[in-house]
């Protein structure tokens, strides 16, 4: 019975297989020679094999999509928002007043330069009520400001309780504001 298979190729005689290597080239990659003297079915097979791994590997990798181009003043609320956060945990610990009246110098400072800039909702209002709204943006950012200067003072004296209130005060009026003055979220949704 003959078996005529792969395995009855005549080797040797095939394009592919009379590739010659220089003698350096041959001893320093041994293997490259078997490489290329491989039928040309093989070859093709592993480019489709690698292809088909890239494409699954893009369709189940997550879409990056372009962010909405953040502003200045998201900047500055991001700042704010990050250290607003460490006061809050630390707010009752009197032993950590030096670090909390250095986050709070990060959140005043950001909420001053926040009163240059004008919220990106305003955008969407209509064009009568967009200088109002911008007004009610600054008073309420300036209430805060005032919050948070009552909020160093008392954190001078070392009255955390009286801290403590002003700090929720504080996480209320940034509720408000974000509430009123803030764009949704479209992860939120």
């Amino acid at each position: 019975m003959n078996n005529a298979g792969v395995n009855d190729v005549p080797w040797g005689n095939a394009p592919w297989e009379k590739i010659r290597l220089p003698f350096r080239l041959g001893l320093a990659f041994p293997d490259l020679r078997l490489f290329l003297a491989k039928p040309p079915l093989i070859l093709p097979m592993k480019i489709r094999t690698l292809l088909f791994a890239l494409a699954c590997s893009l369709a189940v990798s997550p879409v990056v999509r372009a962010a909405d181009a953040e502003t200045e003043l998201g900047g500055k609320m991001e700042k704010m928002s990050s250290a607003f956060r460490v006061i809050r945990r630390q707010i009752n610990d009197a032993s950590k007043n030096a670090d909390t009246l250095t986050k709070l110098a990060v959140v005043k400072g950001n909420a001053e330069a926040s009163l240059k800039f004008e919220p990106a909702l305003k955008s969407e209002k209509p064009k009568g009520d967009q200088a109002k709204f911008v007004e009610e943006y600054q008073a309420g950012m300036k209430k805060f400001v005032e919050l948070c200067g009552k909020l160093e003072a008392a954190l001078k004296k070392g009255d955390n309780t009286e801290a403590a209130k002003i700090c929720g005060a504080m996480g209320d009026a940034q509720k408000a504001g974000h509430k009123e003055f803030k764009k949704d979220d479209k992860k939120k949704k």
